[in-house]
């Protein structure tokens, strides 16, 4: 290794003169050299950290540097500083991410699906270009509207929550339409439609809205509004036993509740619930296991 002369310019360090040597427990050693920062501060470095080191400064100065190109690589479109960035920013980073990233949570419902971002939106200016000219603001969202196509201005809009929600890859019947979309033109509840199709991945268009024609079939010339006013039964119960059998007769659609209502030895249900303290829901499910069943019977003891 070359010597050092006092007063030689290294980087920033402007050598002074050699000091004592540093000497090190495995017995090695180093030449150590008293040296004049730029900034004015003394320090003492090696002569391998002179002749060969990337920093030749002081560590008040290597700091400094360190902080500069930071600032320059996260700002050089402005929108990127100190751990905080624009919305916008925000968009195209988490974009990225979801699709690049395989460490990112929704990798597997974007990348893992061989969705990309197109060349163009790789970097970060290009993209914001499309957002402010297709009429990004505050409170919208970016949305494919081919779910299974890439991120690229062709495929891509902003729209609000309800638009997205609607289009995301987990809420499309498999139809043309979302769930959303399919109980609004049904009346049908999302609830119902999930459930559905949850028990039967294969269902049909028909299937899954078979309720939105059963809820509008008269039976006896009534709708089932009308019948739970004439019965009393509730039209949900209606519907769920019409639902297991559309070609339900009306005298099965309501034998329940003629069954309940039946006279028993000139009393009702709830007359001789009274009188004798059994439950109504005992008297009536003995009452329906044996229609023929004796007072005796109907009112033993519990």
């Amino acid at each position: 290794m070359r010597e050092i002369a006092n007063g030689e310019k290294l980087g920033n360090l402007l050598v002074i003169k050699e000091t004592e040597r540093k000497f090190y427990p495995s017995g090695a050693s180093r030449r150590m050299y008293l040296c004049r920062c730029d900034c004015g501060n003394l320090i003492t470095t090696s002569q391998e950290q002179l002749l060969k080191g990337k920093n030749k400064m002081c560590r008040s100065c290597s700091s400094k540097k360190t902080v500069r190109f930071a600032q320059a690589a996260t700002r050089k479109h402005g929108e990127s500083y100190g751990g905080h960035y624009t919305k916008l920013y925000g968009v195209w980073a988490a974009m990225k991410r979801r699709c690049q990233n395989p460490n990112s949570r929704y990798y597997n419902r974007y990348g893992g699906r061989g969705i990309k971002v197109c060349s163009e939106w790789q970097e970060y200016i290009p993209f914001r270009d499309w957002a402010l000219s297709s009429g990004y603001k505050e409170g919208l969202s970016i949305d494919r509207i081919d779910v299974d196509g890439d991120y690229c201005p062709e495929n891509c809009r902003w729209v609000d929550m309800k638009v997205q929600q609607n289009n995301r890859g987990n809420n499309i019947t498999g139809f043309g339409m979302s769930m959303e979309a399919l109980s609004e033109k049904t009346g049908i509840k999302i609830k119902t439609l999930y459930e559905r199709r949850r028990k039967n991945k294969d269902i049909s268009f028909e299937e899954l809205t078979e309720s939105a024609d059963v809820c509008k079939k008269k039976i006896n010339g009534m709708t089932i509004p009308e019948i739970e006013a004439l019965t009393g039964i509730s039209r949900k119960n209606l519907y769920a036993r019409l639902e297991r059998n559309p070609s339900i007769s009306f005298e099965e659609l309501t034998e329940k509740v003629e069954v309940f209502k039946v006279r028993v030895f000139g009393k009702t249900i709830p007359e001789l619930e009274k009188e004798t303290g059994i439950k109504s829901t005992t008297l009536r499910r003995r009452l329906k296991k044996n229609p023929s069943i004796t007072f005796e019977e109907l009112i033993r003891p519990v």
